[in-house]
Order: C-alpha cells, then structure tokens, then sequence
C-alpha cells in the first residue's frame, strides 16, 4: 500500500509495523500539511461492523485529552470499504526496544520514565477511560527521555470481536493485572499495574513473571512472589523498590488506587534522587512519625511548668502525696526522666547508625568513557573505579575495530555507586572486508587467504585452459582484487589447467577444449552475458561477466566428449544456443 493515497488526503510513506490489529504507517497528511500515523485495521477485524463502531466510541471518548503523553487519536475513517485510524505520529523508539537495548536504567532515568506514564494515565482516567493496555510496545520514548503513551481505551472494542481479544492476548499477558485473568474489567488500578511491570523492566532488564505462554505467565502473575528489583539491581533505592512492589501488589486493595496516588510517590522519590535526600518506606508515614518524635519533648515542657494542666481533686490531699511535695516540689517524675534518657539514647543510635551506613556504604563514582578502548583496556578502567564490566552485546561498526567498545550503559559521565555493574557493547569491526587478490595461488591458499577476512570459496570452481598461469593456480575472480563486500560472501575462481591440447592423456579420459566467440549487439547499457556448457556429464556456467555493446571475446571452456551444447544468456533472457565439435572443427559464433 506503499504510495496509496486514503480518502484523498493521507499519502502512505513507508511501514513502520504490523501487530496483530493493525498494519502501522508514516503518512502525509496533503490537507494538514503535516506527517500523521495511520492504523489500518486488517482482516478479518476490517468487516465486523460492531468492532470498527466500538472502535470509534472509544475515539470519541479520546477526543477531550490533550496532554503532551498521551498520543492524540485523530478520527477513524474509511477508505474503500477499508477501516483506518489517524493519529498523531509518534517520534521516536519504542520502550520495547530501549529495554532490549539499554536497560537497565539508573534509578533517577527509570523514576522519570514512570512519573511521565503516570502524568498521561492520569489524564486518560480523567476523561473517564481506562488504558487496558499499558505495555512497553504502546509507549514511545522520544530522544530527550520523554513518554508517550498509544492506543489508550483499545481494549473495549475487543468484546465486540470473536477474535481480537484472542489475537492481542499473548502481547497483553506480561503486564496484565491477575483480577483481570480472573475476569474482572481493567481499571485504573491495573493501569497502575502496568506501569508497575514497566518500572521493573526499566530498572532490571527482565520480566517480573517471565514465561513461554500467555497461561503460564497469567499464572505467575495471579500466584508467584512479587520479585524485589533490588535482587538484580542492587542500585536501586529501597523507597523505589517498595514503590515498584506496591504497583504490583496482587490484591487491587494493597495496591496503588490510581495513577495520581502513585505519582505523589514518585515525586518525592525523584526529589530525593536529585537533592541526595534519604527515604524512608512507607513515604506517606514520614511526616507523621516526624510529629510523633516530638513529642516527648512536648511532654517533658509541660512536666517541667509551675502548674499542671489537669485539674486538682476536690477536697484535702492525701497525706502520702503532701510529704512527698514538701520533700522536694520541684523534682520530675521518675517514669518521665526515663523516658526522655530512653529517648536520647534512641536517637544517638539513631544518628550513630546513619553515620555508619554513610561512612560505610558503597561511593558514588563516574562512569569513565570507554568508547574506542579494546576491552582489556575498558575493564582496567572500570576496575580502577570500583566498577565491574558485564559484555551485552557484539555489533557491527564502521568507526570501531573489532573488539573495542562502541557503546556502555549507563552512558560516560553517569553518577553510580562502586561495585555497579556497566554494561558494555563490543565492536565485531566492519561488516565491510576488501577481497584479496588470490590470482596465481592455489584454491587451498585462496580459502586460507580468505578465512582470515570471514570470506570464502564458491563451490563451483571454473576451470580454464591458460599457457601463462601454472595448472591449479587461479586465473580470475569476481569480485575483483580490493573491491569491499560483506563477510562471508562466497568468491568465485577460475583454475588454471595449464597449457594443455588434445594431448593423448586427455584423449583417452574425454577431456576436450571448446572456443565459443561472442560478437557483442551495438546498444547504450552494459549486459550481464552468462554462457552455460552442456558435456557428456553435466550442464555448468562457464561464464558471467558484464560486457559493453559491441565488446567482442571469447569463452574458453573445457568438458567431456567431443561435443558440446552452449546456452547463451543475456541478462537472464537465452539469445542463442549452439553445439559446438572440439577446438579442430568449425567455431561458432554464437551471440553475433
């Protein structure tokens, strides 16, 4: 569809993806004068009718959020019988594959990540829809770090459809809150349970409940232990562990109500993480177990006044309670005095032990810049700076040698603790080789030439009669000598077999010598010719070269029996064929 041009207006461009529901493009937009994204819905979606009108509900629901992370849904229209929604286009990579690529993220990148999913979902509950379908493939991660959330309230088209819900469920199942496997409807809560799976991705590079089929990870979700994030990245905060925890809290009761409750949490937590403030879980108990230390304080004010507060018993006092005045009217209580020496020792083990934890505890470090170093160097680097190197992955590069660093996460000049692991990629050098040049060696040395630069041999070894080059030593090559080519392309060779004739030898094993001419047509483009030779054995290409019109050469070929059929090629099509006797009788010219 490529070209096509919907409803007179959107011009496709290029594929950006196809799922399940819809095949994805880049489109212009000739009325807006802007590039837009069109969705077309396949088939057999395309013709159930109740599917397509839910579909459009769930736009006009979508029409009153504007928030810059939410992706603005246009209108859905109908090309030719052809469904199609039109929406803003997103700019940027998919969360699905920087989580491939980069994660995990440092604590601060992921927080931001997180805040940003939940800003946008608390615009969409606000309208009164539900995502359904907060999942890594729906969000788009611009170059600066920003969200983008796609196909919000989706999912409610799905019952109208005897097969949508089936067809989308294996991408749903690994952030699916477990009340919904259970049949409950998505919710805000389960909103929040899939960004609690994303937080966890970000900060971990995995699954919190990996498994190889929807079922299996529906029951993961619904009946395995929520996994802590610290356990596979120890620089996670304990404050963003609970927080990542309590979004994937099974019971929706434990669980973060909405999106606006959990993004009160991120909040402090990312003030923490920039000013270095310290956290204590739960965050919301903070204030008031602040309140409740000053207390005693209060207490030990009022004991120390002139006058109590409460009032005094009518009538006289005891005698007991009067000599005890007269002994000394101004002491404190006992209970209160240990009380407050209770409470001061408290906070001197209190403060005691922050200072510990702080004099102790691993020391933030920068990550040193180790692109363009070979990996012992790199680790040497790191191993100076209390850091350890983990290789991720091994990629192609035209600027880097092979085995030097292209890339690490977290970046150069990232802020982490000592005893982080960096994750490194390596160069595997360029994908590009320059071909040898193997003529006038034997084909054993052209593969040992070639296996040094992941090149090799084509099986199909020509050969030729030649009185310059020595029998077995290569005559030519395609590609030619120093032309680039990819690794592992096959070179094809053509053998020498010396300067035999029609000796007796090769009399007496059928071996005969052919000579085809080739008057090349007069034209304005090169031509790929290829001649193929049938022998009293078998049919084998005895050339392929491009020529220029009205080039003339000729084909030396040799084969079994004293005839052969020649087949000749021009750029695919047969122009000629012709049977040819031994060199001693007439020539042909085929191709003239």
């Amino acid at each position: 569809m490529i070209g096509d041009v919907l409803r007179i207006r959107y011009e496709l461009l290029h594929e950006i993806e196809q799922t399940p529901l819809f095949t994805v493009y880049a489109a212009r937009d000739r009325v807006g004068g802007k590039e837009v994204c069109i969705r077309v819905i396949q088939s057999p979606y395309r013709s159930e009718p109740a599917f397509v009108e839910k579909l459009r509900e769930v736009v006009r629901k979508l029409s009153v959020v504007h928030h810059p992370g939410v992706e603005r849904v246009l209108d859905l229209d109908d090309h030719e019988g052809q469904p199609f929604l039109v929406s803003e286009l997103p700019v940027g990579a998919s969360l699905q594959e920087r989580i491939k690529k980069l994660a995990p993220f440092s604590p601060s990148v992921a927080a931001a990540m997180a805040i940003g999913l939940c800003e946008a979902l608390e615009a969409i509950h606000a309208a009164g829809v539900v995502h359904g379908d907060v999942n890594s493939a729906n969000v788009t991660v611009t170059a600066d770090g920003r969200t983008r959330l796609a196909l919000a309230g989706v999912w409610e088209s799905y019952s109208s459809s005897r097969l949508a819900g089936a067809a989308m469920l294996n991408a749903m199942a690994p952030y699916l809150a477990p009340e919904i496997s259970a049949g409950s409807m998505p919710s805000p809560a389960t909103d929040v349970y899939g960004v609690g799976v994303l937080l966890f991705e970000l900060l971990t590079g995995r699954s919190p409940f990996p498994g190889d089929t929807a079922v299996s990870i529906a029951v993961k979700h619904a009946t395995a232990p929520v996994p802590s994030a610290r356990a596979f990245n120890p620089s996670v905060p304990v404050a963003l562990d609970e927080i990542t925890k309590k979004a994937l809290a099974k019971n929706p009761a434990d669980r973060y109500p909405d999106a606006r409750s959990m993004l009160s949490d991120l909040r402090q937590l990312q003030d923490a993480l920039r000013f270095g403030k310290t956290l204590t879980w739960p965050l919301s108990g903070a204030a008031a177990s602040s309140s409740t230390r000053v207390e005693p304080e209060t207490a030990v004010a009022r004991a120390m006044g002139s006058k109590p507060a409460a009032k005094q018993p009518v009538g006289p006092p005891p005698k007991k309670a009067r000599k005890v005045r007269e002994i000394d009217e101004d002491a404190v209580p006992r209970w209160l005095m240990a009380a407050v020496y209770t409470a001061i020792c408290v906070v001197v083990l209190m403060v005691g032990g922050w200072v510990y934890w702080n004099l102790t505890k691993p020391k933030p470090v920068k990550v040193p810049n180790l692109v363009g170093l070979p990996v012992t160097e790199a680790q040497k680097r790191l191993e100076e700076a209390g850091l350890t190197l983990r290789i991720g992955g091994r990629l192609p590069s035209e600027k880097q040698p092979a085995d030097e660093v292209v890339g690490t996460s977290p970046q150069a000049g990232a802020e982490v603790r000592q005893g982080f692991t960096i994750r490194v990629d390596i160069s595997t050098g360029s994908r590009f080789v320059e071909v040898p040049d193997l003529r006038g060696r034997t084909v054993d040395e052209a593969k040992a030439m070639l296996s040094s630069v992941k090149l090799g041999v084509d099986d199909q070894i020509r050969e030729a009669r030649d009185r310059n080059i020595e029998e077995g030593k290569i005559i030519s090559q395609v590609p030619e000598p120093r032309r680039k080519v990819e690794r592992d392309t096959k070179i094809r060779v053509v053998v020498s077999t010396g300067a035999r004739g029609r000796n007796e030898r090769e009399v007496e094993n059928g071996i005969y010598s052919y000579t085809v001419r080739i008057k090349m047509p007069d034209g304005d483009e090169a031509v790929l010719v290829k001649v193929e030779m049938t022998d009293g054995r078998e049919t084998k290409t005895v050339h392929e070269e491009e020529h220029q019109p009205g080039d003339s050469f000729e084909v030396n070929a040799e084969g079994i029996g004293p005839k052969a059929t020649f087949r000749i090629f021009f750029n695919g099509e047969i122009v000629n064929q012709v049977t040819k006797e031994a060199d001693d009788a007439p020539g042909a010219t085929g191709g003239e």
